[in-house]
């Protein structure tokens, strides 16, 4: 019976039936921009049944101050071509918006353009879901900053508090021994050994933590170690920053500033034939854009610890690695926000 009842309808009256029982708004708007056709869905998203719609009312009438937003896709339609886009709409009751994607398809016959159709769906669930989805994964980018943080002060500390000082006090007992015993040349040997062995544990521990950051500040922290590595490693290494108002920001934001450009030295120092490394920060709050310039071509390497670390710091502020090179110079923009 139900299957006669339907079949007995008229394809255009089944049509709208079905029309009028779907969530998403569909609405046909002339060249005119008078409404020829909308569904029962516009009193839920606008509070206007189609009664009140059709042939009575026009677009920017509906839309009011979305109607200057959404024109650019409304003449995009009239000009012949589809339009897709999302669109935050107030509900009518003030509880809140829906997000939509809207999708407007011209009606064309004989080559002119007669109307458009217009198809708006609800994606607010997805949205949210999205967002979620995104606080989630910052949640887990944020865990792995702070853990690769937290495990080099504990190697810092393991160093320096048990390695160091025990080279330290070996160092000691030798000096003392040497002053009793003159004519020993081992003693002076392993001495000078040591001392080479905690400069270099007292480098890496300034790598790993560079306290300097609280200290001195980030700029002057980021300059001490590019010339450092510069001159350890026979490297130029230009580094600028644009403004000083980057020592506002965070401590935490500014140890990433300071992680990243340290594994971009890294990975840049890696390739052997580089002589000239230029960098650049640029901070225009909340922005921040790091230039980083290399005079010969590099071949990076994205599955190494290095890149990773970057990358992880860059996701986690929802930015963005672009890469240009050639066969003589390799350029990487990167740029995040800081929120």
């Amino acid at each position: 019976m139900a299957f006669e009842k339907y079949s007995s309808r008229k394809s255009g009256e089944l049509a709208l039936l079905i029309s009028d029982h779907i969530n998403a708004m569909v609405a046909y708007w002339d060249k005119d921009l008078i409404c020829r056709y909308a569904n029962d869905a516009y009193v839920d998203w606008f509070g206007k049944t189609k009664e009140q719609m059709i042939n009575k009312i026009r677009i920017d009438e509906l839309l009011g101050p979305l109607y200057e937003k959404n024109l650019p896709y409304i003449n995009g339609v009239l000009s012949g071509k589809k339009q897709l886009f999302e669109r935050e709409i107030p509900i009518p009751d003030g509880s809140g918006v829906r997000h939509s994607l809207a999708t407007y398809f011209p009606d064309i016959d004989n080559e002119e353009v007669l109307g458009f159709f217009v198809h708006v769906a609800d994606v607010t669930y997805l949205k949210n879901l999205e967002k979620e989805m995104a606080t989630a994964k910052r949640e887990t980018l944020r865990r792995i900053i702070e853990t690769e943080e937290a495990e080099k002060r504990y190697l810092v500390e393991t160093l320096r508090e048990n390695v160091n000082q025990r080279l330290t006090a070996c160092k000691v007992i030798l000096q003392t021994d040497q002053n009793k015993e003159v004519g020993i040349p081992l003693h002076k040997d392993v001495s000078l050994f040591i001392n080479e062995i905690i400069i270099e544990l007292n480098s890496l521990c300034e790598d790993l933590t560079p306290t300097e950051i609280e200290i001195l500040g980030l700029i002057e922290a980021a300059d001490q170690y590019a010339d450092k590595l510069g001159k350890l490693h026979h490297k130029f290494i230009d580094l600028t920053f644009n403004d000083n108002g980057i020592e506002n920001i965070t401590l935490k934001d500014k140890y990433s500033i300071f992680r990243i450009l340290q594994n971009l030295i890294t990975i840049a120092i890696n390739s052997a034939d580089i002589k000239n490394i230029k960098a650049s920060i640029k901070y225009r709050e909340p922005n921040v854009k790091i230039i980083f310039e290399a005079d010969t071509k590099i071949l990076l390497n994205k599955s190494s610890k290095e890149y990773h670390a970057i990358a992880c710091r860059v996701d986690y502020y929802s930015g963005k690695i672009l890469e240009f090179s050639n066969g003589w110079k390799t350029v990487f923009e990167i740029e995040f926000y800081l929120t």
